[in-house]
């Protein structure tokens, strides 16, 4: 019997995280076909996966084209698989000309409301979890969808984690609270403002920790700063008590922070795991970035009761004194017993029954 040919297709590093993983259970039993983009191609070259076609980095900065139909008419593929990117780009792209040939189309999702202003119309879904799968199911769009779990990547990482003991040794070394800001994209600017705020409100020792997306801190906004440039200036004003932390290890500084405030960011789950004080902060910029990514207005662990909005600013320590409750620990340990690791033996598995 032929192998069966998947067509896989990646531009974030987030989707690049979970196409990886499946791709190479499929490995020795399917004829593989990478188109990558963006931040999502270390990922696969680690692995020592060979792409079918790769593009730049960034296509808005170094622009390329590739017939997409052309691709799909050369190879065939039994279904096409696709994370979800922002912008989105080659993964919509595929996912319309999947459509338009007939062939099955499925999409693995990386964050909640992940590809729900993608135009294309897969035949599965993998939510990463009960919160995803719920948001998708109440979508009218995706009623004849089928939605399945694939589970939270993020959790797998955070199985039986081994704290590094030289970051420990550092943040023991810092005034406390520490707090960790994370965060990338347009709306950032305007967190940042209200955390700097927060922070002259907030009376006697604290350390803040700024973990901010390269990527974006590089773009260039209106005015010919980057976003860095206008980040820095700021932070700037709250002097000393910034402290960069340059670590690989993102997840461990947010389970070793008394504080982790984002917009949005998956920095929020490391906090969620180690039940410290994750916070949302809800600024009518980050809104308008969630839901033009997602279609949600609000980060969806704010209503699992896992992690607190902030969306004014406010004395930090009142804060965290107010939601150190059970309430807060409760709502962590409801979603951490419902949600599972991403789980990619059953993930290809379910993909290769669905196309028979």
């Amino acid at each position: 019997m032929a192998k069966r040919k998947i067509l896989l297709v990646s531009k974030d590093m987030g989707s690049g995280n979970v196409l990886v993983p499946v791709a190479k259970v499929m490995r020795d039993e399917c004829d593989l076909f990478v188109v990558a983009e963006g931040l999502s191609v270390p990922h696969w070259r680690k692995e020592g996966f060979h792409s079918y076609f790769q593009g730049t980095t960034d296509y808005r900065d170094e622009p390329f084209t590739l017939d997409v139909s052309s691709v799909l008419k050369k190879v065939k593929p039994d279904v096409v698989v696709t994370g979800h990117s922002n912008p989105l780009h080659l993964d919509e792209k595929f996912g319309l000309a999947a459509n338009e040939t007939g062939t099955p189309l499925v999409w693995i999702q990386d964050f909640w409301g992940g590809g729900v202003k993608n135009a294309s119309r897969p035949c599965c879904i993998f939510a990463l979890d009960h919160i995803g799968a719920d948001i998708l199911k109440r979508n009218p769009r995706f009623e004849k969808t089928d939605i399945r779990i694939s589970g939270n990547l993020a959790l797998n990482a955070l199985e039986n984690f081994a704290l590094p003991e030289d970051l420990i040794a550092r943040l023991d070394q810092l005034k406390k609270p520490v707090i960790l800001l994370a965060g990338g994209g347009a709306s950032t600017t305007s967190v940042i403002k209200v955390v700097v705020e927060s922070l002259k409100r907030t009376p006697g020792e604290w350390t803040l920790i700024p973990r901010l997306h390269p990527k974006w801190a590089e773009r260039k906004c209106d005015g010919g700063k980057t976003y860095g440039e206008i980040w820095r200036e700021l932070l700037s004003e709250l002097g000393d008590q910034v402290v960069e932390v340059p670590t690989p290890n993102a997840d461990a500084l947010a389970m070793l922070c008394d504080f982790t405030i984002s917009p949005f960011s998956t920095l929020l789950l490391p906090s969620v795991v180690a039940k410290k004080i994750p916070v949302s902060v809800r600024t009518p910029e980050m809104v308008k970035d969630l839901e033009a990514q997602t279609g949600l207005t609000r980060y969806p662990l704010v209503e699992a009761g896992a992690v607190i909005e902030m969306a004014a600013p406010m004395n930090l320590k009142a804060l965290g004194y107010n939601v150190l409750t059970p309430a807060l620990t409760k709502g962590q340990i409801k979603y951490l017993s419902k949600a599972k690791p991403f789980d990619s033996w059953k993930v290809s598995r379910e993909i290769l029954a669905l196309i028979g």
